[in-house]
């Protein structure tokens, strides 16, 4: 009899199928205490462990659970170290696949258990109203399409069974079987269905248990290229926890290989007791037991090496927040903090630019309103991350304060760069009276622009008197520049700019100064304590 190849790709299709439309399933229904529970159960490694199991023995998905965990890490909501965690207890829940293959889907007559569920779940999917019930026959009918699955792959093997031996397959060395392995479940983005293969194909007697291990060790291999895809367009948080999962699940199955022949010899000890099918499952089990408790005492300095392999994100713009954590309430308020002061600076060199002033050093990073922006959203969802922590009155006055500092400063520069194209007109301008009022506008701003970074420096009650002298400056300022428009087209008209477009530079000036100053306004609300310095 030929091998069934149709039979096969079916009942992989129904399997993956499935567990797909389990794991989506389930996760519609937990929706965000699902979230709520990996945060709060990753608060240890041994936490991150257990809850990375448990959610993995639930999904069935690790891939799905992999993506997860790198979501929530490069989101500021869980760390590294975290990430990891639930990482390594996910290579332990989804073994649980070859335990339901082992003692159930090989021992059963499966359609026998799955015509009942394809029934229930079907009809109650097509009658029911759309919500829980609707998810919860979905979740059934995967469970059916499963079961059905490993029955379609289960027949196909045994239909070949009979001229395994003209495959000649022990011909084939240990690397051709971990490859075997590797590719099918990287194709297949799935360990799962990969070990279901392996499983069916033992009890049919296709492979031999050594065989079937080796196919398992290169399953774990293979279902990483799901993280490592994912971290292509990611940030470094997120880089360094999916390449952490390759590194282990390669170190996992390096330690398998290596200590395959005591894996063999331990499994003819129980030769007689259990199945070959129940001890494979046992071995995927234990090579990733084994493995994490040989990778636990080195997580501390890996993730220090991640850190220095995958170095944060060249684009980035944040300095003093880049590496924070958010969940570290004080250290990321501090960090925001320093933050806002180096956003302030970076502004008011931009500002320097926009009117082409000598003094204006340019901002390393900041070349464009755009690139401020940018700085700006970096910050913003950092803050944003911060306030989801339970704070203290103190702690949020000061995320407050940081938070209102820079959205007043880039205010600020966004005046300005609406009346760019204002301002070139005036500085290219061949009347005498016009380029006039250009150079009499960027003396007085090069001069506030000083005053304001001297004020800037002070703290306390100095700075709160320089600022009042400011906005006293920056008042009188508006109203003799207006004044002046009035006196330059009293008796002359000018074809270069109209009357309403120099008004509306000088008054965009006047805001962009007013917000400028209330930048640096709530500076003068944070605890003393904190603005010395200790």
């Amino acid at each position: 009899m030929e091998f069934q190849w149709g039979m096969l790709l079916a009942g992989i299709g129904a399997f993956l199928f499935g567990m797909q439309l389990m794991e989506h399933r389930l996760r519609s229904l937990a929706g965000r205490e699902f979230k709520l529970f990996v945060k709060r159960s990753s608060g240890t490694l041994w936490r991150s462990l257990f809850s990375g199991a448990i959610v993995t023995a639930a999904l069935q998905s690790s891939s799905m659970v992999s993506l997860l965990v790198m979501s929530l890490a490069g989101a500021g909501v869980i760390g590294l170290q975290s990430g990891i965690g639930l990482l390594l207890g996910a290579n332990i829940g989804t073994t649980i696949t070859g335990w339901l293959v082992s003692t159930m889907g090989l021992k059963f007559d499966l359609a026998t258990l799955a015509y009942p569920l394809l029934a229930l779940g079907g009809l109650f999917a097509v009658f029911s109203k759309e919500g829980k019930w609707r998810a919860i026959a979905a979740v059934v009918f995967g469970l059916a399409l499963i079961f059905t699955g490993i029955g379609m792959m289960r027949d196909s093997f045994a239909s070949f069974s009979e001229h395994a031996s003209e495959l000649n397959l022990q011909a084939h060395s240990h690397a051709w079987f971990l490859i075997c392995g590797l590719v099918v479940a990287a194709v297949l983005h799935s360990s799962s269905a990969t070990v279901a293969l392996a499983l069916t194909s033992l009890s049919a007697g296709v492979v031999s248990l050594e065989q079937s291990m080796l196919l398992v060790i290169g399953a774990d291999m293979g279902t990483t290229a799901t993280a490592a895809l994912a971290t292509l367009k990611a940030n470094a948080i997120k880089k360094r926890v999916g390449w952490s999962q390759v590194f282990f699940n390669v170190f996992s199955a390096l330690m398998a290989w290596l200590m395959l022949p005591i894996y063999v010899s331990l499994s003819k000890t129980f030769d007689g007791y259990f199945d070959s099918t129940m001890i494979l499952a046992a071995f995927h089990t234990s090579m990733n037991v084994v493995g994490i408790f040989l990778f636990i005492p080195l997580i501390p300095v890996f993730s220090k090496k991640m850190e220095s392999w995958i170095k944060a994100d060249a684009d980035s713009l944040t300095v003093s927040i880049h590496d924070s954590n958010p969940l570290e309430s004080q250290s990321a308020i501090e960090a925001l903090d320093a933050e806002s002061h180096k956003f302030f600076s970076r502004t008011l060199s931009l500002l320097r630019e926009f009117f082409n002033l000598d003094d204006g050093t340019p901002s390393r990073h900041v070349r464009s309103y755009p690139d401020l922006k940018k700085y700006e959203n970096e910050i913003a969802l950092f803050g944003i991350r911060v306030q989801a922590n339970q704070l203290t009155e103190r702690e949020a006055k000061t995320l407050e304060n940081s938070l209102t500092s820079i959205r007043n400063a880039a205010i600020s520069a966004k005046d300005v760069k609406d009346i760019l194209h204002n301002i070139d007109e005036l500085r290219s301008s061949a009347s005498d009276e016009l380029f006039g009022f250009y150079q009499s506008i960027t003396h007085c701003q090069k001069e506030f622009y000083n005053n304001v970074e001297e004020a800037f420096q002070l703290h306390g009650s100095d700075r709160q008197e320089s600022l009042v002298r400011l906005k006293t400056i920056a008042a009188d300022v508006h109203r003799l520049a207006a004044q002046d428009v009035y006196r330059l087209f009293s008796n002359k008209d000018h074809q270069d700019i109209s009357v309403p477009s120099l008004l509306n530079l000088v008054r965009a000036i006047n805001n962009s100064n007013e917000s400028l100053l209330r930048a640096i306004e709530p500076e003068l609300e944070m605890p003393s304590d904190r603005r010395n310095g200790n």
